[in-house]
């Protein structure tokens, strides 16, 4: 005979955020790249930037270096925005899994906000 085990709330919660992280994982990255991906393009984003910005004004940006500048910028805007997306489709995107009562919306809103960070 098989026996119950008993788990706390907070167990089962942050199985259910480590299922839907490992998900969203799975989803957002399967091609090729992979997670790969995630750091080479936003890299080779500012890369760029920065490199066009250097030809236009100079090496410098406010005392500070034109890459470090536009670094930091444009990290912070992009690592907002995408958490921002993120989080407000992954409510559409889990809709399904919600059936389950150990799934809630804020699970899945916590889970996708990880994978930006």
């Amino acid at each position: 005979m098989t026996t119950v085990l008993k788990r706390s709330n907070w167990a089962i919660w942050r199985d259910v955020i480590f299922a839907l992280f490992v998900r969203e994982i799975r989803t957002g990255f399967n091609d090729k790249l992979g997670l790969a991906w995630a750091v080479f393009q936003p890299l080779s984003f500012i890369f760029l930037l920065s490199y066009l910005r250097g030809l236009i004004s100079g090496s410098d940006s406010h005392t500070v270096p034109t890459f470090e500048f536009m670094m930091y910028g444009m990290l912070l805007i992009q690592l907002f925005l995408e958490t921002l997306n993120n989080s407000a489709n992954s409510i559409k995107k889990n809709k399904a899994l919600f059936a389950f009562r150990q799934v809630q919306p804020i699970s899945s809103v916590v889970a996708s906000s990880f994978l930006i960070c």
